[in-house]
C-alpha cells in the first residue's frame, strides 16, 4: 500500500505521488517610532494538501464503491482521520472535498478503479500527531516558541527560530530600546518647547523693532515739517528786519503777518510731535 486516508486505501497516479502541499504563516506588523515596521510570526497556518490518487478494487480495502461513499461521509460529516503517505505518520486531517473520474469498470457497471482529487486539510489539535520532521519544528516545544523573528540584514524568508533565553534577551533589549525611544521623545519634545519659544521671542522682537522703525520714520517726516518752519520763521524774521530799517511801513506790515503765518506753522508742525511723545515709548 502507497498511502491511506482512514480507511480509504490508495496509490499514487503519477510516482510517487501527485500532491501539492502549501505551507504559510500568518504575520504582524509591529509599528516603531522613528523605523519600519518590525515582522513578528504569530504562527503558522494549517497545512493544505491536494493529491491525485488512485482507487482499486485489487487494493483489499472494499470496494471502490463503498471507498467513494466512506470519502462523501468524511467531507459532509466533517469527520477527522489519520493520514499516512508510505508509511509516514503525516497526523490528522479533513477531507474539505474531493471529485473522482471513472476509470474502469466490469461489464456489470461495477467500478474496478477511480482517479480521486483529494483537497486535506491538517487538523492540528487532533489525537494523531504528525511526525516532527514532517511539520519542520523542534522536537521539545518548551525550548522554542512559536514567535520566529527575522534577524536584522537577512532577508524575508530567512527565519530563524529564537530560544526561551534568546527571547528573554530580546524582551529585554525591546525594553531598554522603548525606554530610549521614551528618552528621545521627551529630548525632543523639550526642545521643541524651547524652540517654540524661542520663535516667540523672536516675533515679538521684530514686532518691536518694526514699531520703532515706524516711529523713527514718522519722527523724521514730522522733523522736516517742523524744520521747513522754523526756516520759514527765521526767512521771515529777516525780511522784517530789513523792512524796519528802511522805513518802509507797507513791507513792515506785510513782514509782520508773514512772521504770524510762519509762527503758526511752526505750532502746527510741533503738534504731530507733542502727540508721538506721549503716546509712545522713548525710542
Amino acid at each position: 500500500m502507497f498511502g491511506k486516508i482512514g480507511d480509504i486505501v490508495f496509490a499514487g497516479v503519477n510516482s510517487p505521488l501527485s500532491e501539492s502541499v502549501t505551507v504559510a504563516a500568518d504575520w504582524a506588523e509591529i509599528k516603531r517610532f522613528g523605523s519600519a515596521p518590525a515582522l513578528h510570526n504569530t504562527g503558522r497556518n494549517l497545512v493544505n494538501r491536494s493529491l491525485d490518487v488512485r482507487l482499486h478494487a485489487a487494493f483489499g480495502a472494499g470496494t471502490v464503491e463503498n471507498q467513494l461513499f466512506t470519502l462523501q461521509n468524511y467531507v459532509q460529516a466533517g469527520k477527522i482521520v489519520p493520514y499516512e503517505q508510505a508509511g509516514v505518520n503525516r497526523g490528522d486531517v479533513i477531507v474539505q472535498q474531493y471529485s473522482y473520474v471513472v476509470e474502469s469498470q466490469t461489464p456489470q457497471g461495477v467500478l474496478v478503479s477511480a482517479l480521486v482529487t483529494l483537497n486535506l486539510l491538517e487538523y492540528a489539535d487532533g489525537p494523531n500527531k504528525a511526525d516532527q520532521s514532517e511539520k519542520g519544528f523542534a522536537t521539545d516545544p518548551l525550548k522554542v516558541i512559536p514567535v520566529r523573528v527575522l534577524q536584522t540584514g537577512t532577508t524575508t524568508g530567512a527565519l530563524v527560530s529564537v530560544t526561551t533565553d534568546q527571547a528573554s534577551a530580546e524582551s529585554l533589549s525591546a525594553i531598554e530600546a522603548a525606554i530610549k525611544a521614551r528618552d528621545n521623545i521627551t529630548e525632543r519634545n523639550s526642545l521643541l518647547q524651547k524652540t517654540n519659544s524661542a520663535a516667540k521671542k523672536a516675533g515679538e522682537l521684530a514686532k518691536q523693532a518694526k514699531e520703532t522703525y515706524d516711529a523713527a520714520a514718522e519722527l523724521q517726516a514730522i522733523a522736516a515739517n517742523l524744520g521747513n518752519a522754523l526756516q520759514s520763521v527765521a526767512n521771515t524774521s529777516e525780511v522784517l528786519a530789513n523792512a524796519a530799517e528802511s522805513g518802509d511801513i507797507t513791507n513792515t506790515v506785510s513782514a509782520l503777518q508773514n512772521l504770524s503765518d510762519a509762527n503758526a506753522s511752526v505750532k502746527a508742525a510741533k503738534l504731530p510731535l507733542d502727540k508721538l511723545v506721549i503716546s509712545r515709548k522713548p525710542i
